[in-house]
């Protein structure tokens, strides 16, 4: 497959997450999808979403208080689990090859905040950062 070909087909993806909310219908706070089933289902579907819940309600708490924090969850968890951050550990070049795909994909960042964003993440969840 050509190089253009899969950018293309990685840009197509981009856009439709986007479109559609990052896939993210149920997060903290969100209501079940339980409308339209019946019985099992709809009590299947109530249980694993309050799992789910659950466990990225406690992932976002363990994101570490500080200056950035709040860029992060006002632009980072609106497509991305805060265990997806949590687990992350990249240098200060992978982080702001990571921060400028997500602006290229329409992530409003003020220039103003992404310093703070990018020592955030080198901070917290650089290469030197042992996983928690």
């Amino acid at each position: 497959m050509s190089r253009e070909l899969m950018r293309a087909g990685a840009l197509f993806a981009a856009i439709v997450l986007l479109a559609t909310g990052c896939g993210r219908s149920a997060g903290v706070g969100a209501e079940p999808r339980t409308s339209g089933m019946s019985g099992g289902a709809s009590t299947a579907a109530a249980t694993i979403d309050a799992q789910i819940s659950a466990a990225e309600t406690a992932d976002i708490a363990a994101l570490p208080a500080g200056p950035g924090h709040d860029i992060v969850l006002a632009n980072c968890i609106t497509c991305h689990s805060a265990g997806m951050i949590l687990q992350q550990r990249k240098d200060s070049a992978g982080w702001a090859r990571t921060v400028g795909q997500m602006v290229s994909w329409g992530v409003v960042i003020p220039d103003a905040q992404r310093p703070v964003l990018m020592s955030y993440l080198q901070t917290h969840f650089g290469t030197s950062v042992a996983a928690k």
